[in-house]
């Protein structure tokens, strides 16, 4: 009996003899092979990639997690393209369905497009945040941080998002997260959709413009992906579509300048784009248009008014929290090494092509379409020479900037200055091809292979169980020694999954330099949850000894003897943690709960009342003052405070035994 085939010589077979077939066919044009055989190449990597799979090709390789028969799906669409007869009957229906929406009043079409974006998003969100810093955000924004350094207005828009939707404390952080990425995607969608591509290609090439500009692969940020480049990703690439239709047009100055304003607040990487920035700036105010003196130098104003908003922002930060902050040489690669990561080492160059490959997978093949083939048009010279500018300030962007996690887990972070490359070939290709002597082949291709390409990516991260395991294999590529990708899954596993067993393994295996202060603090968490406090008080006095300077670790050897029943030994390390993060109020409240069990009333009372410094509406710590002064005699006292925290939680039993407790003890006085 023979062996099988393998299935991916069989496939490689079929996608032959259609091509054979194909370049045999007189209905196929001669002008369409130079889109379509890439295209056909591109497909089979992807296909390749994922069978076999290629550690290597992280960016590409998605279908390696799902089974066999999904890459065979995948395939057979890819072929059903390819077939004249069947790509003219699919080419026709798209038409005729896009005929009969473009029919729709403006109103209704906006609403639809809107409630799919709107159920493509939530539906196939992401629920893993092991990528990133996802769950680092969750933890900050459900503590109410209003400020981070490098995202001053994601960061607060964020936090304003979460007390605005708390005030009946139904939503969490993720939550918060998710409405908030889905928001700025159904925005972003929104604005492609309604945009006017006059100047820029054609009325009939307008709508494949706008779809390859959200066929990207950074539209995956959307999906309720815990990350600040939600609003970050859709600010600078609309402003670099906006700002290549003002070059064409002279339209839309202000606009443009406010999305890259935008942009910046957002995230402080934009100021790698503020060369195009500035070149646009300079194009409007040398304009030949009548434009009011406002708008000519709207531009500059604005860029101006956001610095000098932002600048004493960053240098209060540099002087409250320099220690935490990484110096700047410390966010960008060396030029070239031998023995590490660097800017020209092979495995960076090979990253790059990755993220290509992950995001705007499809201006490679429109890419080598303008190389080998002639152009017939030409562009205009300054809308050329912004377009060199803004490609050569995304791929300084990708080249230079240190990916701390490894590229392969920072793809987020790198997600837009790669849709901007992918975004310049787009508008070049739409500029430059003569698209109208396309055939239905290709222009199907144009539009289907990239929403194929985008529809693995999504899916691949809407399984959780698909998540996970992307996440562990890129741990063995791309963490860089650092340890943090593994503290990201360890939190899942610990907090999501509840494997506490799974985190514990995950957390002890980060060694040398990684393992630092936050890993210790998270194997000592894990360690009181599992009810081994021996053991969270060693962790938590071994990461001590690695940084002192760490908060949370005497926090947790301070909880670890409270459990252990040693309160007295306990209060020197909750101390220490109220010294070095004076203005948590869960600190101090807990240094007055361990004074108060060594009887040590009266520094409870001032670590009580530190607390109400900080949180005026903190019954609990309104009431735990009562009860100390109460401990020393001291009714009156007692009564004020006992009294204010039950005006502050009226249904509060405790307050209420207090009280009682206080009225049955003024009436024995005065019995006696």
């Amino acid at each position: 009996m023979p062996a099988p085939a393998n299935p991916i010589l069989v496939e490689a077979a079929d996608i032959f003899r259609y091509l054979v077939m194909m370049m045999n066919d007189d209905k196929v044009r001669t002008s369409d092979l130079p889109l379509i055989l890439p295209s056909l190449v591109l497909a089979g990597l992807f296909i390749v990639t994922g069978l076999l799979p290629i550690d290597r090709f992280w960016g590409f390789n998605h279908l390696r997690y799902f089974p066999a028969y999904v890459a065979g799906i995948f395939a057979f669409l890819i072929l059903m393209s390819l077939i004249p007869g069947v790509s003219r009957a699919i080419y026709k229906a798209f038409r005729a369905l896009a005929k009969n929406f473009l029919a729709l009043p403006r109103f209704l079409q906006i609403f639809i497009v809107a409630a799919v974006s709107l159920a493509a998003f939530y539906l196939f969100r992401v629920h893993v945040h092991a990528l990133g810093d996802g769950y680092d955000r969750i933890y900050k924004i459900e503590r109410q941080y209003y400020f981070y350094y490098s995202e001053p207005l994601d960061f607060l828009l964020h936090a304003i998002l979460y007390r605005g939707l708390n005030i009946f404390r139904v939503f969490s952080g993720e939550t918060t997260y998710v409405i908030y990425s889905v928001a700025c995607g159904i925005a972003f969608v929104l604005t492609i959709f309604l945009f006017d591509t006059s100047g820029l290609c054609s009325d009939e090439h307008g709508p494949l413009l706008k779809w390859l500009f959200i066929s990207l692969g950074g539209l995956q940020l959307f999906f309720g992906y815990v990350e600040s480049y939600t609003l970050f990703y859709p600010a600078i690439l609309l402003h670099s579509l906006f700002a290549a239709r003002l070059l064409m047009t002279g339209k839309g100055v202000i606009a443009t300048s406010l999305l890259y304003i935008l942009g910046l607040s957002a995230h402080l990487t934009a100021i790698f784009f503020l060369p195009a920035y500035l070149f646009m700036a300079y194009a409007v105010y040398k304009s030949d248009k009548p434009l009011s003196r406002l708008v000519r130098y709207f531009p500059v104003i604005a860029l101006v008014a956001i610095s000098a908003l932002l600048a004493p922002l960053e240098i209060w930060t540099k002087i409250e929290y320099g220690r935490y902050i990484t110096g700047f040489r410390d966010n960008f690669l060396p030029l070239f090494s031998l023995s590490q990561y660097s800017i020209f080492s092979p495995e960076h160059l090979f990253d790059f092509l990755n993220q290509i490959l992950l995001v705007a997978p499809f201006s490679l093949i429109l890419l080598i379409q303008l190389l080998f083939v002639r152009p017939r048009y030409h562009l205009e010279r300054k809308y050329r020479n912004f377009l060199m500018v803004l490609l050569a300030s995304a791929v300084l962007f990708l080249l230079v900037v240190d990916p701390k996690l490894g590229y392969a887990r920072d793809w987020d972070l790198f997600a837009l200055p790669a849709a901007v490359v992918g975004a310049v070939v787009i508008l070049v290709y739409l500029a430059k091809m003569p698209l109208h002597r396309l055939g239905p082949q290709a222009r199907l291709i144009v539009g289907f292979l990239p929403l194929l390409f985008l529809s693995i990516w999504i899916l691949t991260n809407a399984s959780e169980k698909r998540q996970l395991l992307r996440a562990e294999n890129l741990l063995s590529l791309s963490d860089r020694s650092r340890g943090y990708g593994t503290e990201l899954l360890a939190y899942y596993y610990h907090n999501r999954a509840h494997d506490d067993e799974k985190a514990l393994q995950l957390l002890k295996g980060i060694t040398g330099l990684a393992k630092n202060a936050r890993v210790y603090g998270g194997i000592a968490q894990i360690e009181l949850d599992m009810g081994q406090p021996n053991d969270a008080l060693n962790s938590a006095l071994e990461g001590m000894k690695v940084d002192s300077s760490s908060p949370i670790l005497p926090f947790f050897a301070a909880t670890a003897l409270s459990q252990m029943g040693n309160s007295r030994a306990a209060v020197p390390y909750y101390r220490k943690a109220s010294e070095l993060e004076p203005r948590n109020p869960r600190n101090l409240f807990l240094l007055g709960q361990a004074y108060y069990e060594v009887d040590s009333a009266e520094a409870a009372i001032k670590a009580f009342k530190g607390v109400i410094a900080l949180e005026p509406g903190s019954a609990a710590a309104h009431f735990s003052v009562g009860q100390s002064y109460l401990s020393m005699g001291n009714y009156d006292s007692a009564f004020v405070y006992i009294q204010n925290g039950l005006r502050l939680k009226p249904d509060d039993t405790q307050g209420w035994e207090l009280m009682d407790m206080i009225k049955r003890r003024n009436a024995g006085r005065r019995t006696n």
